[in-house]
């Protein structure tokens, strides 16, 4: 009988999880899993390799060691192994006096490193204690948007602008096939992504936007927030989401804070200021740490903040000359695509070049529906840089593709720099504002003016029109244009 300590569940469902994916492993005749107790007894056949039971369970996002294991040897951290890598030193070259790059990790932040120092010409070690591919192709970004997206599929056949003519019905949400299929996407995505591409040798803003997607999926939701849901956006942001998720029949519970929490008679009993919340199920979205405590940074003198975030310059560069860092580990914005920008630079400046991460154009995406997107200055933090600043928001009312839709949910805004118009911020909550807000990305980064965006042509009908339409109403009427005024 082997014994696993299985750390991270949180209800009798995880348990119920991990039992199945370990029963689908090769060699495993069977399994018990306790959540109480926090174990799994196998019975396995002899040649079942632990990798694989470990794996197993760290697809889920939980963490499994064998209980009662042989002694070892004290475990190096990855950094101290790096250090081996490189001959002892923290940078060093190999006997041909060929650069030796050892990246540890293996997400967005380390892919991008590693196969950019490849093509600078150094030998590269990457270094991955356990799943390959990082939060975002496991954990994180693709399994979140495969469910948001089943969930919004779920919504539109129950419900739709176009009901009266299209006949709606109530779906079967056949959980556990559901569930399989972002698990599945994220096994394919990980192997053409990550473990083909290195030679194949081996739930946050999430809350607005699980909360919705589980509501889709047929389950009374209830959220819980400290202040308003995207109080660090425009204030107007939370207004249209609060307003969009108790259409949906979501509870918000605003300015509520979770004075403590505790399981009673088979359901969870959230004490706030105004009473009871009782559930069946809990997601706890709360702030991501950088998992640094175990790379013995100070032993080669790396500066962490308070949050364990490790400090860089916009080099990527540490504390310690020889060593780079990038992506969640890091003090910079938790995006993948920030993580794998600041891995290239990262890369070509450990190999003697020199590439700055300029982050004043960076876009931001939430996706509950309607989605919410960002980038640049708002005019909070416009006037806190001292730019006196003009702004206009535009509702989608005014937006034809928003009306040909029947769904005008909504608004765009863009924050300019009084007298010269100088586009300084955008944002955007409408359908699909992720791919919206690129253009605006484009626009600051080339310091366009309003005035300029406004005389853009943009193709009609679709969303991308209500920037040039908004940036239009800096001078205009928008009562008093036609849907296709140029």
């Amino acid at each position: 009988m082997t014994q696993l300590q299985i750390t991270g569940m949180t209800c009798d469902s995880c348990a119920k999880h991990v039992k199945q994916a370990l029963e689908k492993v090769p060699g495993v005749r069977s399994a018990r899993v306790s959540y109480a107790a926090g174990t799994a007894q196998l019975a396995v056949a002899s040649d079942t390799p632990l990798v694989a039971l470990t794996s197993a369970v760290a697809s889920l996002g939980y963490r499994a060691a064998l209980v009662d294991a042989p002694s070892a040897p004290p475990r190096k951290s990855p950094l101290a192994k790096a250090v081996g890598l490189l001959g002892g030193g923290l940078k060093a070259a190999g006997k041909s006096g060929t650069l030796h790059v050892a990246v540890i990790g293996s997400g967005g932040g380390a892919m991008a490193a590693a196969l950019k120092a490849v093509e600078q010409g150094p030998r590269v070690t990457l270094i991955e204690p356990s799943t390959i591919g990082g939060t975002c192709v496991n954990v994180g970004c693709v399994p979140s948007k495969i469910m948001i997206r089943a969930a919004h599929v779920a919504h539109m056949r129950r419900e739709g602008p176009f009901d009266a003519g299209v006949t709606a019905s109530r779906p079967v949400i056949d959980g556990a096939r559901l569930l399989a299929q972002p698990q599945g996407r994220v096994d394919v995505l990980r192997r053409a992504k990550y473990e083909d591409i290195l030679g194949g040798d081996r739930l946050v803003s999430g809350c607005a936007e699980l909360a919705q997607a589980f509501a889709r999926l047929g389950s009374l939701v209830t959220v819980l927030g400290r202040g308003t849901l995207f109080f660090r956006e425009d204030r107007a942001v939370g207004e249209a989401i609060t307003a969009a998720f108790r259409t949906e029949g979501i509870e918000v519970l605003e300015h509520t804070r979770a004075r403590q929490v505790e399981r009673a008679n088979g359901e969870f009993v959230l004490t706030t200021g105004d009473g009871d919340v009782r559930a069946d199920r809990l997601l706890v979205a709360t702030v991501r740490t950088p998992n640094t405590r175990s790379l013995g940074l100070e032993v080669a003198g790396v500066e962490i903040n308070q949050q364990g975030a490790i400090v860089v310059d916009p080099d990527m560069r540490t504390s310690n000359a020889n060593i780079f860092a990038a992506d969640d580990c890091t003090d910079q914005p938790q995006f993948v695509y920030v993580a794998a920008a600041a891995g290239t630079r990262a890369a070509v400046n450990m190999t003697g070049g020199a590439a700055k991460l300029d982050l004043s154009a960076m876009p931001a995406v939430r996706f509950p529906d309607p989605q919410v997107a960002t980038v640049g200055l708002s005019e909070a933090e416009a006037h806190f840089k001292g730019f006196e600043t003009d702004s206009r928001t535009l509702s989608l009312d005014n937006v034809p593709r928003a009306l040909a839709n029947f769904d005008t949910r909504g608004f765009i805004k863009l924050v300019a720099e009084a007298g010269s118009g100088r586009l300084l911020g955008a944002l955007g909550v409408t359908p699909e504002a992720g791919a919206l807000i690129r253009t605006a990305v484009l626009a600051i980064r080339a310091r366009m003016t309003v005035h300029e965006l406004a005389n853009q042509m943009f193709p009609y009908l679709t969303m991308f029109d209500g920037l040039k339409l908004c940036a239009q109403a800096f001078t205009k009427d928008m009562t008093q244009l036609s849907s296709c005024a140029g």
